[in-house]
This record gives C-alpha cells, sequence and structure tokens, in this order.
C-alpha cells in the first residue's frame, strides 16, 4: 500500500496547480502554499520523459537550487540527463526567499510540489529521492534530517546533498541517520564548503547510517561541470547498492556476521565456531579480486583499502565445503 501519510498537504494544494495537464519535457508550472506564516506563490520547474506512460510508474527527484544566482530551471535542465537513466521525473521547486529565515518553510514547499505531482502523473512514492546544490544541500538536510522543523517522510528513498551550504552539519538530527542511504557530493576545490560535507558525512556514519562523501576532482562550488550527471548516478547507484545489501543480507542464514557494511577500510567476519574457512571476494562483472584461507578460527578481518567503491559477493567456503555467500558494499 503507498506510504501517502506524508502528502496530506495535497489538500492545501492549489486547484491550478492539481489540474494542470500531463505535459511532458520542460515546462514550468506554480503552486500555492498557504501554511501558518507561509502563503505564497511558487514556482516549480519540471521535466517529464517525452514517451511518458501513465500506466507505468516513475522515479521522483526533487532538486533544490542553491543561491540566488543559480535559478531552479537551471538545476532542472542540469539534472535532466538522469531522467531517461532512472525514468524519473524531475521536479525543481523555486526556494527563493527561504535561504536564510524561515528556513523550516522548505518542508511545506517539498510537501506542496510533491503533492502537486502526485496528483498528475504516475509516481512510485517509495521512490522519492531529493538533492540540491549549496543552500540548496541544506535544504535537502532539512528535509531529509531535521525533526526540529517538522516530520519527515518515510517516502524518501535517499538524499544527494550537493556541496552543503554553512552550517548544514549542524542543522541534521543525526538520529535520522538510518533512515536512509545518503550521498554527499563536494568539489575537491570547493575548500570553503568540504569541512561541512566532510563533517556532516562523518556524523551519519557515526551514528550508524549509510553514507558516502563522492568527491569530484577539479570542481569548485558548482554542479555545471560535463561529468555532474555520472557523479549523480554513481550517487544513486550507491543508494540503491545499498538496499540491495540489506534486503540481501536480512535474508541470509545468520551463521556468519560481516560487519561493519558498508565499509570503506576493513571488515570483520565473524563466525559461531571456529573452523578452516577460505573467503573469495568477487567483484559485480565476477572477477575474484580477493582469495585466503584462514586455519582454525572463527574471526577474520579483512583490509579493504585498495578496492573499488562498488558491490562485492563475499563466497565463504568452511573445511572446503560451501559455507555462505554475503554481499559487501565499499564505499
Amino acid at each position: 500500500m503507498l506510504k501517502i501519510h506524508f502528502f496530506l498537504t495535497a489538500l492545501f494544494v492549489s486547484l491550478a496547480a492539481s489540474v494542470f495537464a500531463q505535459e511532458t519535457g520542460s515546462f514550468q508550472n506554480s503552486i500555492s502554499i498557504d501554511e501558518p506564516g507561509y502563503n505564497v506563490t511558487r514556482s516549480v520547474y519540471y521535466f517529464v520523459p517525452n514517451d511518458y506512460n501513465p500506466n507505468n510508474s516513475y522515479k521522483l527527484i526533487v532538486g533544490f537550487r542553491g543561491g540566488p544566482h543559480v535559478n531552479a530551471g537551471q538545476f532542472r535542465d542540469q539534472l535532466t540527463p538522469l531522467s531517461d537513466s532512472l525514468d524519473a521525473i524531475i521536479i525543481c521547486p523555486e526556494n527563493i526567499g527561504d535561504f536564510n529565515n524561515n528556513e523550516g518553510n522548505v518542508k511545506f514547499l517539498f510537501n506542496h510540489a510533491v503533492s502537486a505531482a502526485l496528483d498528475v502523473y504516475s509516481i512510485d512514492t517509495n521512490f522519492i529521492y531529493i538533492t540540491g546544490l549549496s543552500f540548496g544541500g541544506r535544504h535537502t538536510i532539512i528535509v531529509g534530517m531535521d525533526s526540529d522543523s517538522g516530520p519527515i517522510s518515510d517516502n524518501i528513498r535517499g538524499i544527494i546533498p550537493f556541496a552543503p551550504g554553512t552550517n548544514s552539519e549542524l542543522v541534521a538530527d543525526y538520529e535520522n541517520s538510518t533512515r536512509y542511504p545518503i550521498c554527499t557530493c563536494i568539489g575537491s576545490n570547493d575548500n570553503t564548503f568540504m569541512p561541512i560535507a566532510t563533517s556532516f558525512t562523518n556524523n551519519v556514519i557515526s551514528n550508524g547510517g549509510t553514507a558516502m562523501l563522492n568527491i569530484i576532482d577539479g570542481v569548485g562550488h558548482t554542479t555545471n561541470f560535463p561529468s555532474f550527471p555520472s557523479e549523480m548516478m554513481e550517487c544513486f547507484r550507491f543508494i540503491e547498492d545499498a538496499y540491495l545489501v540489506t534486503d540481501i543480507n536480512k535474508i541470509e542464514k545468520k551463521t556468519g556476521k560481516l560487519y561493519p557494511n558498508p565499509t570503506r577500510d576493513k571488515f570483520t567476519l565473524e563466525f559461531e565456531s571456529s573452523g578452516n574457512y577460505k573467503i573469495d571476494i568477487i567483484d559485480r562483472i565476477g572477477k575474484t579480486v580477493f582469495t585466503k584461507g584462514y586455519s582454525d578460527t572463527r574471526k577474520i578481518i579483512i583490509h579493504s583499502e585498495g578496492f573499488n567503491r562498488g558491490i562485492y559477493i563475499v563466497s565463504i567456503l568452511k573445511d572446503s565445503l560451501p559455507f555462505q555467500r554475503l554481499k559487501l558494499l565499499i564505499r
């Protein structure tokens, strides 16, 4: 059953916004928001696949622009290449006026923009992603992790803060770290915001969350660079791989434990009883990247610093017999 309790604010979306035709391609619409202390009309920039089929279900990417010098339409255009790769509809609500004061209003903006899209298009509410640049990255964190500014949706699949703005690491409620995977992007030349992105990501991980810091070589405080779509796709793959690892390892027979997962530097395999174990680690294309035998042990520590980021199969033999296969995510 679709989880729609978060979108009760659809009742307040203006009638004009809720009945516009199923346009495709790039276009602009508006929503009217009537909430306590926040009575405004905001533009929303859409991209809907040209071959949109109402019989199919689409993912939804919500993008928040950066400062006043970058408008929501430009950010929508930068996100548009992701639509084909993900079968997604993209919406970028104009968050002007919500940069420094009453930032909690961005949750109203998010709720109403998503509700308006749900009224018209076939969207799978289990696949709603949020991203944003600079102050838009801060707003991404507010919507996804700041409980003080209102409830957080159970429908969010993952968040991708891009070069999150000043004090972004301070607005997050890290008790929400385990809700969904988080991929923080930052340019290697973005010296002002690098400490913020690093601190935020480390805080999520230290509170038990699944997170990756995606550092992009040679890029400053911008999303206007040629490899932006591919860097974003790396984040989407990270988010989905994290779900894949969680789902599959849940159904594995728990005779052996693998932790932490995801990991970066090292991980531990721990078994209920001692034995002679052989460990093979296999990458996504079927290549064995690690193999080693261990005698008379029940706890094995494997260092993974040299592994590429991605998902791996950990194949375990015990006393020369197949024992267990687990999935491992290297971030």
